[in-house]
């Protein structure tokens, strides 16, 4: 079409519109992104109807509207339903990775419930005339959503399973009294042998009895008073070691339980932030906080990669090293907040 042909035809469809009262519903019809575009398929429909605002300008002017709203939902659910959802293979997996939180249920504290999260995506179209329909457009921030360092999860120990209905592998997985009766036997074993060889040298010496005796008595309140202490912190270093036979599941055991322990230390520090009566206190105890979740990540990673098939016994090593440093220092930063 010649430009003066086109210029003509613009002018008659704007005396159109003015005449109609049908020009403020086409400025904002045209308002926005892509407005050439919308006035050129206005002009076209108006061409269509033969020269008027008729039924398909009406129907070029109707907008259509998309509006989304993300949410999440969140529910306790039990394990038959976690199983359900996921899969028993998954469902143990995320357990292991740390993806999956757990409690005890409120209503009953025999059981476990587990948190079920979904994002939810609901959308909606709408044919609206004249209306403009803003949406913030800004993702989920999964963060905002839920804080999950906050949920009662250090209330939840070995000891507990002792009274609970959970599942052999649920127990064997997460540190029930199955892991505790064997170290408990490891311990007892230990002890007999001790005495055993006291026994041995007793029988060879008529002055070893005495000695013996005299000895025990003299370091049991000592051995009594720091016992628990010293096992805890021989646990942990022993813990951080692999040893040669070590494999995919002693790995994990390892880094699961460093993984427990860095997550409740971090829960600690960060209620020691808030109530820290100066600013040194506050960064240190902040510094010891970060290198917890940085253990913590490094730990995720490690397990993924056992997950996945990928074990690598250099990193684990590394990772339950690092998980010990952190897991002093929070002790460190601990003592210096009392």
């Amino acid at each position: 079409m010649p430009e003066n042909e086109r210029q003509k035809l613009w002018k008659k469809f704007e005396r159109k519109r003015t005449s109609d009262g049908t020009e403020d519903e086409y400025r904002k019809y045209c308002s926005g992104p892509g407005a050439r575009d919308k006035q050129n398929k206005a002009l076209e429909a108006f061409v269509k109807d033969g020269g008027a605002c008729g039924e398909l300008y009406a129907k070029q002017m109707l907008k259509i509207t998309h509006k989304e709203e993300q949410t999440v939902e969140s529910q306790w659910k039990t394990w038959r339903q976690m199983k359900v959802k996921f899969g028993k293979k998954e469902a143990l997996a995320r357990l292991k990775s740390g993806s999956l939180k757990f409690r005890k249920s409120p209503s009953d504290s025999r059981f476990l419930e587990f948190l079920d999260m979904t994002e939810v995506t609901r959308a909606s179209f709408a044919r609206e005339k004249g209306v403009v329909v803003k949406s913030s457009g800004k993702k989920t921030d999964s963060k905002a959503l839920v804080d999950l360092q906050d949920m009662d999860l250090a209330g939840l120990t070995p000891s507990c399973f002792k009274s609970m209905d959970v599942e052999p592998e649920l127990k064997a997985l997460l540190g029930g009294p199955d892991k505790k009766k064997k170290a408990k036997e490891s311990s007892q074993e230990e002890e007999d042998s001790e005495e055993e060889e006291d026994s041995e040298q007793e029988s060879g010496s008529s002055e070893a009895p005495a000695k013996k005796v005299k000895t025990k008595s003299r370091n049991a309140d000592s051995k009594a008073s720091g016992s628990k202490k010293g096992k805890k912190d021989e646990d942990w270093d022993t813990k951080s070691r692999l040893e040669e036979n070590d494999g995919k599941q002693q790995f994990f055991e390892k880094l699961l339980s460093f993984k427990e322990a860095l997550g409740k230390e971090e829960t600690v520090l960060q209620k020691l932030v808030s109530t820290a009566e100066d600013e040194d206190q506050s960064k240190f105890l902040k510094t010891a906080r970060t290198k917890a979740q940085t253990a913590q990540k490094k730990i995720d990673k490690a397990l993924k990669n056992i997950e996945d098939k990928k074990e690598d016994k250099a990193e684990v090593k590394a990772a339950l090293l690092e998980a010990l440093e952190a897991l002093k220092k929070a002790k460190k930063a601990k003592q210096a907040a009392d």
